[in-house]
C-alpha cells in the first residue's frame, strides 16, 4: 500500500481515474483512496472466514465506487477456495457483499456492473467508448 501511495503521490491520479485492484487495505487506507476519487474493487478474499477487516471495507465503500473482480486465477472465493478462480465465481463475491450491505445480490450485481461500465467508458451495444 505504501509503495502504491508513493507512486500516486509522485505521478498523480490518472485522468482516466484510479481503481484499487483487489483492495485488502485498512479502513484508514480506504478513506485516503476514496478522498482521491478512487474506485475500490473487491474479490474472493471478502468471502474468507478470517476477512474481518474486509467486511468493514465492503460495508464502507460508497455505492458509486464499488466494483468486484476475480483476480483470476487466484483467490477463489468460498466455497471454491483452493481452486482456479474465474468470472463464474463472481456470484459468490457479489452474494457476500450483498449480505454485508443488507442488499440483494441482484442489486449489488447491477450496481457494480454500472460502476464498471461508467469507469471504463463502455458503451453497451456498441463497444468501448
Amino acid at each position: 500500500y505504501a509503495d502504491t501511495m508513493a507512486l500516486i503521490a509522485r505521478h498523480g491520479v490518472p485522468k482516466a481515474g484510479l481503481l484499487l485492484h483487489c483492495f485488502t487495505g485498512e479502513p484508514a487506507s480506504l478513506r485516503e483512496v476514496l478522498a482521491m476519487g478512487a474506485h475500490v474493487s473487491l474479490g474472493g478474499a471478502v468471502t474468507f472466514r478470517n476477512a474481518r477487516k474486509l467486511l468493514a471495507i465492503a460495508e464502507s465503500v460508497p455505492d458509486d465506487r464499488l466494483m468486484v473482480e476475480t483476480d483470476c486465477p487466484y483467490m477463489a472465493p468460498e466455497p471454491m477456495r483452493g481452486g482456479r478462480n474465474d468470472s463464474r465465481n463472481l456470484i459468490h463475491v457479489v452474494a457476500k457483499i450483498a449480505e454485508i450491505r443488507g442488499a440483494s445480490a441482484e442489486g449489488v450485481a447491477r450496481l457494480t456492473h454500472d460502476n464498471a461500465v461508467r469507469f471504463y467508458g463502455i458503451r453497451l451495444g456498441g463497444g468501448a467508448a
